[in-house]
C-alpha cells in the first residue's frame, strides 16, 4: 500500500510540474539563448496556451533567431530574378546562407510578392499596398541608418526612407506603433512565420510549425522577455518556414497543412529573406 500511495504522490507531483510550466508566462521565464554564429543567436520557447472556438489548444513552441544586422548582412533571394522557386534548403545551399525565412506571401502566379518588394533596380511588386503596414528594409546607403529595421507606415518616414535601402519587403504588421497586437479578430490556426526588430536593433525571426491563432501568437510573444517593438508577417500555413544553417546548429522548420494534419512539406518558395556572413 506504501509504494503504491508513493506511485501516485509522484504521478500527482510530476502532473502538477508539467502543467505548471507549460501555462506559465513566458515573461517569468529566462530565455535560453544559444550562440549559433558571431551575430546569431537562437531560441526555442513555449507559447502561453491559446484558445480555438472555445478549446484550448495544444501546447505551442516557437523557434527564435536573434540576428545583429552590425555583425550580420541580410540577403533578398527571389525567383523574378533568379529564374526559378526553390525550397529553403536549395536557396540556402545555393547562396551559402546563414539562416533564411519566408521573404513574403505571394500571389498565385508563383513569383509575386503580394506587397511591395525590391532587391536594389529589380523590383519583384512595385505597387505599396495601402492595408499593409511594416516593412523590412536592409542594406542601406548610408551609414546613419540602421543596416536593417522593421519600419512601421504609421510612425516613420518610409516615403523617405525606402529609397535608401536596398532590400524592401512589405506585408502586414502584427503590432500597432504602441505595441498592442493586431488581428484580434483572425482567430483560425495555421503556421507561422515572422520577422521583427527588438529595442536594441536586433532582427528576429521567428516561426512556429504547430498551428496556432495569429493573436494568441502575438499575444505570446509579447509576454516573453524579448523586446519586441515591431513585428511584420511574413507567411502562413504550409509555406511558413524558417532554416539555420551554421556549424553549430542545421535545421529546417516546415509549416502544417492543418491542425489535425501532424506533416508539413518543403514548398517551393519564390522569395526567401536570407542571413550571410558579414562581408
Amino acid at each position: 500500500m506504501r509504494l503504491l500511495s508513493v506511485k501516485y504522490i509522484c504521478t500527482f507531483l510530476f502532473a502538477f510540474l508539467f502543467t505548471g510550466l507549460s501555462t506559465f508566462p513566458c515573461a517569468a521565464r529566462t530565455l535560453l539563448w544559444s550562440s549559433l554564429e558571431p551575430g546569431i543567436e537562437s531560441c526555442e520557447s513555449v507559447l502561453p496556451l491559446g484558445s480555438y472556438r472555445g478549446k484550448e489548444t495544444s501546447v505551442v513552441s516557437v523557434v527564435m533567431l536573434r540576428l545583429n544586422p552590425t555583425m550580420v548582412d541580410f540577403e533578398l533571394l527571389m525567383a523574378s530574378e533568379q529564374g526559378e522557386a526553390r525550397t529553403l534548403e536549395d536557396w540556402a545551399s545555393k547562396h551559402e546562407l546563414l539562416a533564411a525565412i519566408n521573404a513574403s506571401m505571394y500571389l498565385p502566379d508563383g513569383l509575386t510578392s503580394t506587397g511591395y518588394m525590391r532587391r536594389d533596380l529589380h523590383a519583384n511588386n512595385s505597387r505599396v499596398v495601402n492595408s499593409f503596414g511594416a516593412f523590412f528594409v536592409a542594406m542601406p546607403d548610408s551609414a546613419v541608418l540602421p543596416r536593417a529595421a522593421v519600419l512601421d507606415r504609421q510612425q516613420d518616414n518610409w516615403k523617405e526612407l525606402l529609397p535608401h535601402y536596398k532590400i524592401v519587403i512589405q506585408n502586414f504588421r502584427m503590432l500597432s506603433p504602441e505595441g498592442a497586437p493586431l488581428w484580434n479578430s483572425v482567430d483560425r490556426p495555421f503556421s507561422i512565420s515572422a520577422v521583427g526588430e527588438d529595442v536594441n536593433g536586433n532582427i528576429l525571426f521567428i516561426h512556429s510549425s504547430r498551428p496556432v491563432a495569429v493573436k494568441d501568437f502575438v499575444k505570446g510573444l509579447l509576454t516573453m522577455p524579448l523586446g519586441i517593438k515591431r513585428l511584420m508577417y511574413v507567411e502562413g500555413g504550409h509555406q511558413a518556414a524558417m532554416l539555420v544553417n551554421t556549424p553549430a546548429q542545421k535545421r529546417v522548420w516546415t509549416g502544417k497543412y492543418s491542425p489535425l494534419l501532424q506533416i508539413g512539406g518543403m514548398a517551393l518558395l519564390p522569395n526567401v529573406l536570407g542571413v550571410t556572413r558579414k562581408q
